[in-house]
C-alpha cells in the first residue's frame, strides 16, 4: 500500500502509505496540479494536497456500494442493487457487500453487511407487488432475507422453515408470488 510521487528528476517528493482512520487498499492514484487523488478497493476516492498529506477528504460520489452490480431490481419508489457473484460453474465467490437502494429524493443508501443478520452473497431481488415495502433478497449462501419497511429484517433459512426446508411451489399454485422473473 504505497503511493510514491517523483518529480521530473525522479526524486521522491512524497510517499503515502495509508489514510488516517481508514483501513484501505490502494488501487490507483494520480496528481492534478497540487492535489493527490487516491482510489481504494472498497472505500472510494480520497484527495489531499501535496503540501498537507495528513488531511484527506473522501470525495466518493453518491452511488451504490460498488460499481459491479450482480442484480438490480426496480420497484415503486426504489431501485435495489445486490452484489453476489459466482463462477461460470456456479461456484460461490464470497463477498462482504451489503444491499444498496436508490430513492429519488435521498440518492443512494446501503444496508451494510453487519445489519443483514449474517446473510451474504445475494443473487436476486423480489418484492411483493401488493406491498412494495416488503422486499426479498435471495442469497446463494444464506437463504432468503426479507425486509419489511425500512429496518425490519427477517432471515429465512434451514433453521426456521418447514421440515423439508425451502420447498418448490407447484406451478398451479394460486398463491401470488412474484420474484421479477418467474410467475
Amino acid at each position: 500500500n504505497h503511493v510514491f510521487v517523483l518529480n521530473t528528476s525522479l526524486v521522491q517528493v512524497a510517499h503515502i502509505t495509508g489514510i488516517p482512520d481508514y483501513s484501505v487498499v490502494f488501487s490507483s492514484a494520480t496528481i492534478v496540479n497540487d492535489n493527490f487523488f487516491i482510489g481504494t478497493e472498497k472505500n472510494g476516492v480520497f484527495s489531499c494536497t501535496i503540501s498537507n498529506q495528513s488531511v484527506f477528504e473522501n470525495i466518493t460520489p453518491n452511488g451504490p456500494e460498488r460499481n459491479y452490480i450482480f442484480r438490480v431490481k426496480s420497484a415503486p419508489n426504489k431501485l435495489w442493487a445486490v452484489y453476489g457473484a459466482y463462477t461460470l460453474s456456479y461456484n460461490l465467490i464470497p463477498n462482504d457487500y451489503g444491499i444498496s437502494y436508490f430513492q429519488e429524493n435521498n440518492g443512494w443508501n446501503t444496508y451494510p453487511i453487519a445489519d443483514l443478520l449474517g446473510a451474504k452473497n445475494f443473487s436476486d431481488i423480489g418484492y411483493n407487488p401488493n406491498n412494495p415495502n416488503e422486499v426479498f433478497f435471495s442469497s446463494y449462501y444464506s437463504g432468503v432475507l426479507k425486509l419489511d419497511g425500512d429496518e425490519n429484517f427477517t432471515l429465512y433459512n434451514h433453521t426456521n422453515t418447514g421440515n423439508n426446508g425451502f420447498e418448490q411451489i407447484p406451478a398451479n399454485s394460486t398463491t401470488n408470488i412474484y420474484d421479477g422473473s418467474i410467475r
